[in-house]
């Protein structure tokens, strides 16, 4: 594992103090965490210059400290955003196709297609905001 890579060992106070910079939700989806059930995430990550001081760190729940990797927050946000189109996008899909399969002329399929795809359209316009920016305002 490479010196930037490195799992660092937090010292239980470090632990508090990044907890409690959130009041103990993730920094990301809001979600409630206790001090056993988080991970200390690093809003830049270590590879792409960030550091390991306290103000580059912010509690996570595991699915979220997951999901971002070595994302910074706008790369993170891409990413989400496009988990979000493509679960859309295969669940809608899945329903047009039975509905044009079992109930729709061939014209309602495509207006109902059409009008889908304005909808993920705006899908990709949605502001995605974390957590901990909607505790700065």
């Amino acid at each position: 594992m490479s010196e930037e890579h490195k799992k660092v060992d937090y010292k239980k106070a470090t632990r508090k103090k990044v907890l409690d910079k959130t009041g103990g939700y993730c920094a990301y989806c809001g979600k409630r965490i206790f001090d056993y059930s988080f991970h200390i995430d690093h809003i830049i990550p270590v590879c792409q210059g960030g550091s390991n001081e306290l103000e580059n760190l912010i509690p996570a729940c595991i699915r979220c400290n997951l999901r971002k990797g070595m994302y910074d927050p706008d790369e993170f946000k891409v990413f989400l955003k496009n988990q979000i189109k493509n679960k859309v996008h295969s669940y809608i899909n899945e329903y047009i196709l039975m509905l044009a399969g079992n109930y729709l002329n061939k014209d309602n399929a495509k207006d109902l297609i059409e009008a889908y795809s304005n909808f993920l359209d705006v899908v990709g316009e949605v502001d995605i905001v974390f957590y901990y920016e909607r505790m700065e305002d």
